[in-house]
């Protein structure tokens, strides 16, 4: 499988999942960056944040920025 079909299925699959799937994924996503030890020792973080109804919600990550300040 190429790698655009592989992202169109993909986003097909996400599309379709039900909202509360992925509010849960993004707060697992989240959970999972913020308790880790390189999140937790970077001096520097590129924050992506998702694409509201196309990505799992992983806008609580800037939260997670706050010691940078």
């Amino acid at each position: 499988m190429k790698k655009n079909e592989l992202r169109r299925e993909i986003r097909g699959k996400i599309a379709a999942a039900d909202p509360v799937f992925k509010c849960k994924a993004g707060r697992i996503i989240e959970e999972s960056l913020l308790g880790s030890a390189l999140w937790a020792d970077a001096d520097a973080v590129f924050l992506f944040i998702s694409m509201p109804d196309r990505e799992p919600d992983t806008s609580g990550t800037h939260q997670g920025l706050t010691r940078f300040r």
